[in-house]
């Protein structure tokens, strides 16, 4: 029971994800507000004992924090903010236009200066998302000791591992959508834009390329461990053999590896950049720090393998790379990248400030700019397709 509080965070982060990456409310409304209650539950009445610590001490301990901790009060008043909206929702000046020309209503919410939405179930997706979130938050905070906040993290890892696993059986076997479903799993009523369980690419590849990023992390931090355990104790005789002993250090990698890949295969231009600075980062970074405590023969061969997987990761992106992810590749520009980036040039970006001038206090509700966008666009935007290619959201 000491690690129920971990295990049950881990579980939430890993349904959320495996439920179309969270994106579907009618899914997530019978699962969230139990998983939550329960994460509560676990908050309050089985933490994590810290040292020194007994099942009633951590509880007590527990109590005491979430009573001046100021995080709390500031997560019920949101929540509660986010409620508002359910009983002062208005109407959409395009979808509902037939309706308000016939009964001759108001699209604006009964209250205009309070929260408010336009459709209810947009609106519970983006509240039932931080309904997760805030009781995670504070089991992670209050909860768990360091060893639970590491075991959340490689069970994410773990399951990840997973959703990219049938991210990659899908493509190799031409799945019409995620979990072979034709409707239910997309996110704009298509089936050409989807990797795993997520219907949208560059949701997927903002998942994949932080899992990489995290199981990087989760490496370093393993290896650092056992290298000082190695060294403090006299554990030389006892130690396994050498290819036993590099997995055991390593494992790690074995994710970071199917991540970088998952997050490529996504074919959002966007994960494709990121992943692969990140993983120069991480590997100059990584490199320099073992180079370090090498001596010069050490950094000879260090270089020599270096150099060997440079080449062959230079071969598989030249042979063994897909066509479509090399055409996605091919159409990357910098200039382009950069507009992107700094919301140059973005007509997106015009029409989601146009929008929050009209509501600059509370916006307009959860997934509401689909709804506002349409009567701020002009020709050229209607004509480039703005409201399709992007439309839900604004992002970069």
């Amino acid at each position: 029971s000491d690690n129920m509080g971990a295990i049950v965070v881990a579980l939430v982060a890993s349904v959320v994800a495996w439920l179309f990456g969270g994106a579907r409310a009618d899914l997530l409304t019978p699962v969230v507000p139990w998983m939550s209650l329960f994460m509560v539950e676990v908050l309050l009445f089985f933490p994590q004992r810290r040292r020194g610590e007994d099942a009633y001490g951590a509880r007590r301990r527990v109590w005491s924090e979430l009573r001046h901790d100021p995080l709390v009060l500031v997560s019920v008043g949101f929540l509660a903010l986010l409620v508002v909206p359910f009983a002062n929702s208005g109407l959409c000046v395009v979808c509902d236009a037939e309706k308000i020309a016939a009964l001759g209503l108001s699209p604006k919410p009964p209250i205009p200066f309070i929260p408010f939405c336009v459709n209810r179930l947009d609106h519970l997706t983006v509240f039932l998302w931080f309904a997760a979130v805030v009781p995670a938050m504070l089991v992670v905070r209050h909860g768990l000791a360091r060893r639970g906040k590491r075991l959340v993290l490689e069970m994410i890892v773990w399951n990840g591992m997973a959703l990219a696993a049938l991210g990659f059986v899908q493509s190799a076997l031409r799945a019409p959508g995620p979990f072979w479903d034709t409707h239910n799993g997309t996110f704009y009523g298509t089936t050409t834009d989807f990797f795993s369980v997520f219907g949208y690419s560059n949701m997927a590849g903002d998942y994949f390329t932080f899992l990489f990023g995290l199981a990087v992390a989760l490496w370093r931090d393993h290896y650092e461990r056992m290298r000082e355990e190695f060294e403090t104790k006299d554990i030389s005789k006892s130690a396994p053999k050498r290819p036993r002993m590099f997995w055991k250090k390593h494992y790690f990698l074995i994710p970071a590896v199917l991540f970088y890949f998952a997050a490529v295969h996504t074919l959002s231009r966007a994960a494709i950049v990121l992943v692969t600075v990140t993983a120069c980062v991480y590997f100059m970074h990584t490199l320099a720090a073992f180079f370090a405590r090498m001596r010069r023969v050490g950094r000879v061969k260090a270089s020599a393998w270096c150099l060997l997987g440079f080449l062959v990761v230079v071969l598989l992106a030249i042979k063994g790379v897909p066509e479509r992810v090399q055409h996605e590749a091919g159409t990357l520009n910098a200039v382009e990248m950069l507009d992107r980036v700094t919301g140059k040039r973005m007509d997106s970006v015009r029409v989601a400030t146009e929008i929050w001038k009209d509501h600059k206090l509370f916006g307009c509700g959860g997934w509401g700019f689909v709804h506002f966008a349409l009567p701020k666009m002009n020709r050229r935007d209607i004509d480039m397709e703005l409201q399709v290619v992007g439309g839900a959201n604004v992002h970069n």
